[in-house]
């Protein structure tokens, strides 16, 4: 979804490519800084729901959750698309990023990056999942800060280089889709599983030198 959107966008504001580097990477930038931004949102949350107990449960149920989609093939961003205040959401983030592209240059590209990061996407929604079951806020951000890093090289090549990604390669992308959401789920589950293990480096150090009877 925003690949198409960053194209848009941009495309329009130099006729080389070495000319629109710059533009991409500061909107690529302005998407990082809201994908931290939801790092530390979800970070709060994840920390109360530490506080409460129900971090390793809310894992578990999250990886089954995204097993589920992977499995059944679901498609993520119409499910919660569906949603009323998402709807609410991706309306209101749609009509300001068409209002940039109406503006043109006029609009810095990291502005119209930081807007287009908090559109609702299914791929952000698999990342704040995950982040949510971390259990303090830095963990939480650094999580979705390297989530958009890895985004980068694809956004760039939407736009610097759109004609390389053709239908066989949006076919395998969407194949792989749903092997990736259904890793994650994976990982989650793990994780809610393992967690239940004490990890006190005491524990650990037992497992290394049992007590042996003489």
């Amino acid at each position: 979804m925003c690949g198409p959107l960053a194209f848009g966008m941009l495309a329009h504001r130099s006729k080389n490519a070495m000319g629109l580097l710059p533009e991409v990477i500061f909107y690529n930038l302005g998407r990082l800084v809201s994908y931290s931004f939801l790092g530390l949102i979800i970070g709060i949350v994840g920390g109360v729901i530490s506080l409460g107990g129900f971090q390793r449960g809310l894992s578990i149920f999250l990886g089954v959750l995204l097993l589920i989609v992977a499995v059944f093939s679901l498609n993520l961003d119409v499910l919660i698309g569906k949603q009323r205040h998402i709807q609410s959401l991706y309306k209101y983030i749609s009509s300001k990023l068409q209002s940039f592209v109406k503006m043109g240059k006029s609009v810095p590209s990291i502005q119209a990056g930081v807007i287009n990061g908090l559109l609702p996407c299914g791929l952000v929604y698999v990342a704040l999942m995950a982040a949510v079951t971390l259990s303090n806020v830095w963990g939480t951000i650094g999580f979705m800060t390297f989530f958009g890093l890895g985004t980068f090289p694809a956004m760039i090549v939407v736009v610097l280089l759109p004609k390389f990604l053709n239908i066989k390669y949006r076919l395998i992308l969407q194949k792989l889709y749903p092997v990736f959401i259904g890793l994650t789920g994976i990982y989650l589950i793990y994780r809610g599983i393992m967690s239940k293990l004490p990890m006190q480096l005491n524990f650990i150090d037992a497992l290394h030198h049992p007590i042996m009877c003489h």
